[in-house]
């Protein structure tokens, strides 16, 4: 949360500066990016009367959160629900009047809804733990790999507060997943069904336990105190409302290609050779499209590698039509996990608590493989399997939307996670300032996730720009 007194100290000598500048034909402030940090840090500096211009490549806000508003059941195809302790979120939900409620239930929430499917059977839960697919070391045989994830391995975790996995006592545990389950116990099968529905990382060589275990405290924070909500309406109306509180314009469909900083200002260059003057930048975007644009003069050390390489978790989306309920047909439980090509098939209600919408979920490598298709084909290719595994389920589902994240020229994956070893060195580094340009979003926050740490990184970055007007 923004230190209040930090807030005030710098608030009359930004307004005192805005004042001053109020006839200059630049903006204060550009921010590039119309999801949750830019609006937020656009809406806090507007506030103590500084000009700001916002730069949103596509025609909405929202960036990653986005509620499908034309699919029955209006599902969150990104930043799906707000944790407890979502206190910016919350609060500016509050300012807006909108309502929040307990999250629409999902299938895979009730173990008689929900089953398991390895290598082509189906496992009822109640017959996994003595089943001869499962894999897991003797002692955690009952536990679903989803509960070896979410229970068993969160248990393991010797990290107690959200800024523990900066604290050198806890390099150690800076090592791959695989490396770490390994020492466990766990036979490559066991880690296989793991990296099959992974939380975080494509893989589990490639995402390092130390964030794992960070990810683990910050979760349970969420679900420890009090309700977790979406907004009535869908989660989209939070952004929305954001971008109405504005005095000043978002200025859509302008794709950022650059960025110079020198000792008179900064300027950001768009995609159709316009250059844009301001005081200081706000640059939100994603380190996988971050990586594509020019910073002049260049980034150097540990940024220039941070964008370079920092990961981004990997997901594909098809939201079906349900023209028929074949799991009363098959006897199945309606919703699986799997290690199949589509993941998890989800049932999704509506507010009302009636079936709205089935939810084909992949992620990692199967993810990048469906990324590769056309979306027809995608659909078609998971529909295969899912007819294959549930027969009954011929001609059941017909595909409303396929949303890939990776091939959204604005986001270019789901959110990012952390290699083995850049945990230790990098998340202090990468918010810092580069000249006149400031850095926001998810991948910059430094204790939350998500949409919290979307909000906390777009309020850091306004701090910043204040004490430096």
């Amino acid at each position: 949360m923004m230190r209040r007194r930090a807030f005030l100290a710098v608030s009359a000598t930004a307004a005192a500066t805005a004042a001053r500048s109020a006839k200059a034909a630049d903006p204060d402030v550009i921010v590039v990016g119309a999801g949750l940090s830019g609006l937020f840090a656009a809406t806090l500096l507007e506030e103590q009367g500084i000009r700001v211009l916002v730069l949103e490549g596509r025609d909405r806000v929202g960036g990653r959160v986005y509620t499908l508003y034309d699919i029955p059941g209006q599902p969150e195809a990104g930043g799906e629900v707000f944790g407890a302790y979502y206190a910016r979120c919350t609060d500016m939900a509050t300012r807006l009047g909108l309502t929040l409620r307990a999250p629409r239930p999902r299938s895979q929430a009730a173990d008689d809804e929900l089953m398991i499917n390895l290598r082509g059977r189906n496992i009822q839960l109640n017959e996994w733990e003595n089943h001869p697919l499962n894999p897991h070391p003797d002692a955690l045989r009952k536990y679903t790999p989803w509960q070896i994830f979410f229970d068993v391995l969160s248990r393991q975790n010797p990290l107690t507060n959200l800024d523990d996995w900066w604290d050198p006592d806890f390099r150690p545990y800076d090592i791959r997943f695989y490396d770490y389950l390994k020492s466990k116990g766990f036979n490559d099968e066991a880690i296989r069904l793991q990296e099959a529905n992974s939380a975080y990382g494509n893989t589990a060589y490639d995402v390092s336990m130390l964030h794992i275990f960070h990810y683990f405290v910050w979760a349970g924070l969420q679900a420890s105190g009090g309700m977790r909500g979406q907004i009535v309406g869908g989660n989209g109306k939070l952004p929305e409302g954001m971008a109405g509180l504005l005095k000043s314009e978002v200025r859509f469909n302008t794709r950022v290609i650059g960025f110079r900083s020198d000792a008179t200002g900064a300027e950001v260059v768009t995609a159709d050779n316009a250059r844009l003057r301001a005081k200081r930048v706000i640059c939100t975007l994603p380190f996988s499209l971050a990586r594509f644009v020019k910073f002049d003069p260049p980034l150097t050390g540990v940024q220039r590698e941070a964008v370079a390489l920092l990961p981004y978790y990997k997901t594909f989306q098809i939201h079906y039509a349900i023209e028929k309920p074949f799991w009363e047909a098959d006897g199945l439980p309606p919703s699986m996990w799997t290690d199949a090509p589509f993941d998890r098939l989800n049932l999704l209600y509506d507010e009302a608590g009636r079936p709205a919408c089935y939810l084909a979920y992949v992620n990692g490598l199967e993810a990048g493989a469906l990324d590769r298709m056309a979306p027809a084909d995608a659909d078609a290719a998971v529909r295969r399997e899912i007819e294959r595994l549930r027969p009954a389920a011929k001609g059941a589902l017909r595909a409303l939307r396929v949303h890939s994240n990776q091939n959204d020229p604005f986001i270019g994956g789901s959110y990012a996670y952390w290699h083995p070893g850049q945990p230790s060195r990098m998340p202090g580094e990468i918010a810092k300032p580069w000249g006149r340009i400031h850095f926001a979003g998810e991948h910059t926050a430094l204790t939350n996730r998500g949409m919290e740490g979307a909000m906390e990184s777009g309020e850091r970055a306004a701090l910043e720009v204040l004490g430096a007007l």
